[in-house]
């Protein structure tokens, strides 16, 4: 297919969160294109979504439910959790696919929405011109109102568990303290309870603090649920909206 792609890059769709395309609307509506294709494809309809720490990804992450739950979908949310954890949790439970709402390495302004096929990888370019066919051609209706997405704590423990057993040795390490540093990046969550799970003890910290009070704890943990880049007053707001499932993450992987 030697079709241009006008909405996809080489890694999903990315511009500053809330302009075109990543305006309310059109996440919307790329939301209710992707569980279209999906039912074509004969994979259903069930979808999961994971974001990163930025200040945009809740609403998008709303935005993005809409579509789908108007189309017929469902949208099931991992909370704040690495890009490779939904590429992993789509595969192993059965989702129709997986969404990532991140920027990697871009500023704070930017974000970013990729896709996963049912087999945790991209999808393929046939598909995303099939979307974005959808989407530029208005098809669909957009939805009326906005509704909350259900988070499921149990997702982040299943990757962190995952992620544990990948590591073997005879028996839990001895006499080490481990900091992990997350620099309120996506694995805020998930990255804290792998020590954890190897006999660590474990104490959360601020950002500020983890460096400095390190030596108190076994396993000290650098999260925060707000924008890495910038100190603002909108930055609470995001720290409230995100905090729901970061925490609730955090409780069930204990």
């Amino acid at each position: 297919m030697n079709a241009r792609k006008k909405l996809f890059g080489t890694d999903g769709v990315r511009a500053v969160a809330g302009a075109y395309p990543l305006d309310p609307p059109t996440i919307a509506r790329l939301g209710t294109a992707l569980v279209a294709l999906l039912e074509r494809k004969g994979q259903g309809g069930r979808i999961l979504v994971g974001r990163d720490t930025r200040e945009s990804g809740p609403w998008m992450e709303r935005a993005l439910a809409r579509g789908v739950r108007a189309a017929g979908g469902d949208v099931v949310s991992a909370g704040v959790i690495p890009t490779s954890a939904v590429s992993y949790l789509t595969k192993t439970h059965g989702f129709a696919a997986g969404t990532v709402i991140s920027a990697s390495h871009n500023p704070f302004q930017d974000n970013g929405i990729k896709i996963f096929s049912p087999l945790g990888v991209k999808i393929p370019d046939e598909w995303e011109l099939e979307i974005e066919a959808d989407v530029l051609e208005g098809r669909g209706r957009l939805p009326g109102h906005e509704t909350g997405v259900e988070c499921d704590a149990r997702l982040a423990g299943d990757y962190a568990g995952y992620l544990a057993g990948r590591v073997r040795m005879p028996k839990p390490p001895a006499g080490i303290k481990v900091v992990v540093d997350c620099a309120n990046g996506a694995s805020s969550a998930v990255a804290p309870a792998c020590p954890a799970k190897y006999g660590q003890r474990r104490s959360q910290k601020s950002p500020i603090a983890s460096s400095a009070r390190s030596s108190s704890s076994s396993v000290s943990a650098g999260r925060s649920i707000g924008s890495a880049s910038r100190t603002s007053s909108a930055t609470s707001s995001s720290i409230a909206s995100n905090s729901a499932c970061g925490s609730c993450s955090s409780a069930a992987m204990s």
